[in-house]
């Protein structure tokens, strides 16, 4: 079907489809021989769009993780040393992006993540940050939004 297509409305329908991927449909003004074929691309099976529970569930997650974040011990390390790093990138770039690329081939080949478990791994990650506190402002959240629906 693309094969009779001029590149123009090859590029045409490549940008339909995208569109219509990203859950956008095309105006009705631009009806083009290109947006017809990705119209019909889209009845096919082009997926549907987010629904708003998926919305929520999509912002509930970016704000637990925001909040495990803000309250883990790694995160005012990465406050105090930004400063640090961003005066020394505006100074000398180059090495620090060597260093980087040092750091990460270090990383790579020596492979410190299988010197630990998972078990360890996650201990690490939780016994350092406030889960109770963090458990505590879900339930006070769900509260609040059921008292106020």
């Amino acid at each position: 079907m693309t094969d009779s297509l001029t590149p123009r409305q090859k590029l045409a329908l490549s940008r339909a489809e995208l569109m219509v991927t990203m859950g956008y449909r095309p105006p009705p003004a631009e009806v083009d021989t290109a947006v017809d074929a990705a119209a019909q691309w889209s009845e096919r099976g082009a997926p549907a769009a987010p629904t708003l529970v998926d919305r929520m569930g999509a912002r509930l997650g970016v704000d637990i993780l925001g909040r495990w974040w803000r309250r883990h011990p790694m995160s005012s390390v990465v406050q105090l040393s930004t400063p640090l790093l961003e005066s020394y990138a505006v100074k000398h770039p180059g090495r620090l992006l060597a260093y980087s690329a040092g750091t990460g081939a270090m990383l790579v080949i020596l492979k410190p993540w299988r010197l630990l478990s998972a078990a360890t791994v996650l201990a690490l990650v939780f016994r350092t940050s406030d889960v109770a506190g963090l458990i505590g402002d879900l339930v006070v959240r769900s509260r609040d939004g059921r008292n106020d629906g």
